[in-house]
């Protein structure tokens, strides 16, 4: 649900009139009951089946629900593989992590990707940032931020996923590197601090 509302404040589309439909109504009382609704209506494919809105989202659907979100439809099939630890058989998801990688919003480390992984919150914040300056034109400036807490090209690595008592959750965020990406994105009105911080 957080992925979504993301990616609807990124288009720039007004909210939906309607209740969300998915699962014959089943989250018509949810909070992101309207963003949930515009995905439907944006035909995005991670609200395409009867799902469960709350569940973690895996790093290749965060980058499929921005590429859709921007390209305004399903990401086009390729033969081509990217990614060593995504094999080209699985088509959606090698598509979606080719085409993430020739957009620049998604990189990996030593050639591989880690699609399968849950997303953490930091690259979650960074890539919404950079599909809004890729994609849709925003610019953020921060270039100095960003040179003082690190490049961070590779920000699909595979790094484990953050426990429950790392610094983040603990409250201490002075040192994160992607406190400039949720700066960014709260500046931008395309989320606020709390939402960025609970992804």
């Amino acid at each position: 649900a957080e992925l979504v509302t993301m990616a609807f404040r990124v288009s720039g589309d007004s909210e939906s009139r309607d209740a969300s439909r998915i699962c014959d109504g089943r989250f018509a009382g949810h909070w992101g009951n309207k963003f949930i609704a515009w995905a439907e209506e944006k035909g995005l494919s991670v609200v395409g089946k009867c799902t469960d809105v709350n569940r973690p989202a895996l790093r290749w659907e965060v980058a499929q629900v921005l590429l859709e979100t921007a390209g305004g439809g399903p990401v086009g099939i390729t033969d081509e593989q990217c990614f060593s630890d995504v094999k080209v058989t699985d088509q959606p998801v090698n598509s979606v992590v080719c085409r993430a990688k020739s957009a620049e919003i998604m990189s990996g480390t030593d050639g591989k990707v880690n699609a399968y992984g849950r997303v953490n919150r930091a690259e979650a914040a960074t890539m919404v940032m950079r599909t809004a300056e890729k994609l849709f034109g925003m610019n953020f400036g921060g270039e100095e931020n960003r040179e003082e807490t690190g490049d961070n090209t590779g920000i699909f690595e595979s790094a484990e996923e953050e426990e429950e008592g790392d610094e983040m959750a603990s409250g201490d965020r002075s040192r994160c590197w992607y406190d400039d990406a949720c700066t960014d994105l709260v500046s931008a009105q395309l989320v606020d601090m709390e939402q960025c911080k609970a992804i």
